[in-house]
Parts: C-alpha cells; structure tokens; sequence
C-alpha cells in the first residue's frame, strides 16, 4: 500500500511540475535568436526608430512562446513596455510588469524579477508617481543581491535617493545616494 502512496505522490508532483513549468522546446539556436531580436530591439530604440523596435520585440516575444522560453518572454514583455511608454507617453498595460515578474519567481531568476520591479519603479517615477515607485525600487533592490547585479543595485539605490529626495525626504535620499556610491 505504501508504494501506490509513494507513486501517486510522484505522478502527482510530475503533472503538477508539468503543468506549472511546459517543458522547454527551445534550443541554444533558438535562444541566441530570441535575444538578437532583443539586441536589435535595443538598437533601433536607441536610433529612436520605435516602431521596427516594437517589431523586432513582437518577433522575439512570438518566438519565445512558440519555443516555450519564458525566460525570453519575460525580458521581450519588459522591452515592450517600455517601448510602449515610450511611443504613446501614456500609462503602460500592468501586465507587461506582472507577467515577467511571475516568470521570474517561478523560475527563480533575480535579475528578471528584480528587472520587473526595477522597471516599473522607473515608469512610476517618469509618471510622477513618487510614492507607488519606492516599494518598487525597494522591491528590485533585494533581487540584486547577487555579486553579478551589483551595477543594477547602485542604479536602484540612486533612484531611490532620487525619489526620496523629490518627496522633501533629503537624509533618506543622502543615505540612499551614500549606498550607492559605496557600490
């Protein structure tokens, strides 16, 4: 009796694994392909060349869930939305915030979740949205923990010194500043 236990509590974690993360379809070809689209994506931004950037993003971000890559996806949503922002000045779709922020929890990336929340902070901040960007911006902070991410943890630090010092809150800005600069 005990091994019928044992087995449907392995076939149940097998679908439940299944369900939660598709198996991957995606090879390392597909995976140098999907973040050219990216890198091209970036380039044609910063040629302020918008719309071949959306382009090139919708292509990647196609590609990724045909391949099952959510890892591509999440960084495609998020070049996305700031394309997105950046094209119309106007509010950003949530989701293309929340979707890469799920993806990156559920496969343990910090640098996607920390990414998600940093960005966001960024949009709430060019929206004057002070208040609703610190959570944010403390949020990205504790995803860059890793030795790799420091850079992105000095910029957050100093976005965060930013907004506190626009809210009249200055030792919270200098102490966010000093710890950036000590990065």
């Amino acid at each position: 009796m005990r091994k019928w236990h044992v087995i449907l509590e392995i076939c149940c974690c097998l679908f439940i694994y299944g369900y939660a993360y598709p198996q991957s379809t995606y090879t390392s070809a597909d995976s140098i392909q999907i973040y050219a689209l990216l890198d091209k994506a970036d380039e044609e931004d910063l040629k302020g060349d918008i719309d071949l950037a959306i382009n090139s993003v919708n292509k990647a971000l196609s590609l990724s869930r045909s391949k099952k890559m959510p890892r591509g996806e999440g960084f495609a949503l998020l070049k996305l939305a700031d394309l997105s922002y950046k094209k119309s000045g106007k509010g950003t779709d949530k989701s293309l915030f929340e979707k890469p922020r799920q993806i990156g929890l559920a496969l343990r990336d910090s640098f996607l979740t920390g990414l998600s929340y940093h960005q966001e902070g960024q949009y709430r901040m060019q929206i004057n949205q002070y208040k609703e960007a610190i959570p944010l911006l403390e949020n990205a902070k504790n995803y860059y923990q890793a030795e790799t991410l420091l850079n992105y943890r000095g910029l957050v630090l100093n976005e965060i010194g930013f907004v506190y010092d626009r809210l009249g809150q200055r030792e919270n800005a200098m102490e966010n500043y000093l710890n950036a600069v000590r990065i």
